[in-house]
């Protein structure tokens, strides 16, 4: 089947609507953030999928402890609330700045229980007692370091971070921003948390900045401890080939009604859309598996694919769909396209930016972007899914309350939706059919990517310019060697293109002889999956090192090109090709903690 008629056919059976239906439901327990209600988000999940006969339907579940690793991804404690409040005595009067469940983001996940109601003072973290007292400040990993050792409670804040042309400091008034990370590292502690909105930032600015201290009580009741982080699984099981798979990654856990009931909310849309279609004898089955994967964002990835995947299936392709449903009026958002790794060899960003233009029309503002960490690690080396994600960031109500139904547009979820399940579909029904068409979609984005990346920078030499060649050539021959055929006019018309371009850009940082010498004689073995965050150490050992991994991008592009059969001077040459300003002895000190701390071997 012709890619366009694809497209055409999914759009006509996927549903906006129905999509926009699952997401409410799924909000419906996302918006409380508490564990217990994340669960049972799952189940609802789970269900859904039965429902629309999906087959393979799956509902797991990990211990949660605070201190299990997935990969080198620490899990979260279970924490569960039923009731929390945060009161201020203000010119006499007792005002409720934060509630749950009637606001559930103005207490901080991972917030400790207290043991009944506390009466205390609210003070800057500037004064000069703060003990036993709740402190207004931002969240940073210093502050609550301070608050800890000065005996403090607990932060309360109206921190929300600007983004230009997003959010500016007039926006934002009385959302409440969820805070999931600042107690992460704290957990054993004895902290409360209370997000505020800007607004009433305002207000206690006011009154402290007179030198007065404000009374306030307190209550979270609750729970924090061992616990289940849960995912689901489906498929439509593929017909000839279907240990071989393409997969579509959606986490749940997450406070908002586009982030993300709306990416797993579009994924129970694609199969059920193209359930029908097979059911109507509109499409046949594909000849490989569609999978959905639903989990706790990377963590809960890292878990499944560590502890149930298994080394039996194969990919052909992913798609990470967070935040898809986004009315980007409102919220003053653009969908970015993040690309895979360069060391995946993949025609799936040029597969789905097609699909996404053409879907998109001139109703969706969106644009492509390298790789970033996000659930698209499955891209990993160690899991080996080649996976774009698509996300709008940021947006006006990022992470907060109001991130809600009214945010979320019906045509969004269509017109993104419709793309993602056209990809899913044309991927696991890869064959000598379509390949021709996939693999023009591949000549033309590397053509266009190798020309931009030419001429709008001077940093590509011509080393770098080989390198990108023999990348976008990459592509091709995967697709050769999963169909039979040969493409060898479409590689001639690539190279036709590019090889007349002029790279003038300065060679990457060589590594001096002695060092290259060295790291030619080692080949690294990854021990774990994923990107490395250290988090199995402590929070002080970890801060000691240089380099913090956990979210750059970077580092995980320089691992992605760790197979077990390269040595660290080759994996060295190409991730400078990729990565923008990697230094020989940055590199060599990454590889030489991560051997360290075991995540990585090698003699």
């Amino acid at each position: 089947m012709k890619l366009k008629e694809i497209l055409n056919k999914v759009s006509t059976s996927f549903s906006g609507d129905s999509a926009k239906q699952f997401t409410a439901e799924l909000y419906k327990f996302n918006r409380l953030i508490s564990f217990d209600a994340y669960a049972a988000g799952a189940a609802y999940c789970a269900e859904s999928l039965k429902k629309i006969g999906a087959e393979d339907v799956e509902l797991l579940s990990f211990p949660s402890d605070g201190k299990r690793m997935y990969g080198n991804w620490r899990s979260p404690k279970s924490w569960n609330v039923k009731h929390a409040f945060l009161e201020l005595k203000i010119a006499g009067k007792w005002i409720r700045f934060a509630g749950y469940p009637e606001i559930p983001t103005s207490v901080f996940t991972y917030a400790a229980p207290t043991n009944g109601v506390i009466e205390t003072k609210l003070v800057p973290i500037t004064h000069t007692d703060v003990k036993g007292s709740l402190c207004f400040c931002d969240p940073t990993h210093e502050n609550i370091e301070k608050i800890i050792k000065s005996g403090a409670l607990g932060v309360a804040t109206d921190f929300s971070p600007n983004w230009d042309k997003v959010r500016g400091p007039e926006d934002f008034q009385t959302g409440h921003r969820w805070d999931n990370a600042s107690l992460f590292d704290f957990q054993d502690d004895s902290l409360a948390g209370f997000s505020l909105n800007r607004k009433q930032g305002k207000l206690i600015r006011s009154v402290l900045e007179k030198g007065e201290t404000i009374p306030c009580r307190f209550c979270i009741h609750g729970s924090l401890g061992k616990g289940k982080i849960y995912a689901v699984t489906a498929t439509i099981k593929g017909k000839t080939n279907p240990t071989e798979e393409a997969v579509c990654v959606a986490h749940l856990y997450e406070a908002g009604a586009n982030d993300n009931a709306s990416g797993a909310a579009a994924a129970i849309e694609s199969l059920r859309s193209l359930i029908i279609l097979m059911r109507s004898g509109k499409i046949e089955r594909p000849d490989r598996t569609i999978r959905v994967v639903f989990a706790f964002e990377i963590v809960g990835f890292m878990a499944y694919f560590e502890k149930v995947a298994g080394k039996k299936r194969k990919y052909i392709a992913g798609v990470n769909p967070d935040m898809v449903g986004e009315d980007q009026k409102k919220c003053r958002s653009t969908l970015h396209l993040y690309r895979t790794p360069l060391a995946l060899a993949t025609f799936a960003d040029a597969l789905l930016a097609s699909f996404l233009k053409q879907s998109a029309g001139k109703k969706i503002n969106w644009l492509t972007k390298p790789y970033i960490v996000n659930d698209n690690v499955v891209c990993d080396s160690a899991i080996g899914i080649p996976c774009p994600a698509l996300i709008h960031l940021r947006d006006l109500y990022y992470h907060s309350n109001e991130d809600d139904m009214n945010k979320v547009s019906t045509d969004t979820l269509h017109r993104i939706g419709s793309a993602m399940t056209a990809f899913l579909y044309a991927s696991a029904s890869l064959s000598r059919e379509n390949a021709g068409e996939i693999v023009k979609l591949c000549v033309s984005e590397g053509i266009e990517r190798i020309t931009t990346a030419i001429n709008s920078t001077d940093s590509v030499s011509p080393a770098k310019k080989d390198f990108l060649i023999e990348r976008e050539v990459a592509r091709i021959c995967q697709i050769e060697e999963r169909t039979g055929l040969v493409f060898e006019k479409e590689i001639r018309t690539l190279l036709s293109a590019v090889n007349k371009l002029n790279a003038t850009g300065k060679p990457e940082v060589a590594m001096q002889p002695a060092l290259a010498k060295k790291a030619a004689k080692i080949v690294p073995v990854r021990t774990v999956i994923g990107p490395m965050t250290l988090e199995h150490l402590p929070s002080a050992k970890r801060s000691k090192y240089r380099i913090q991994p956990a979210w750059a991008g970077k580092w995980h592009l320089v691992l992605s090109w760790v197979d077990g059969k390269r040595n660290l001077y080759d994996i060295y040459r190409l991730a400078a090709m990729e990565t923008v300003n990697l230094k020989p002895e940055d590199f060599m000190e990454y590889f030489a903690m991560l051997k360290k701390e075991k995540l990585i071997s090698y003699p």
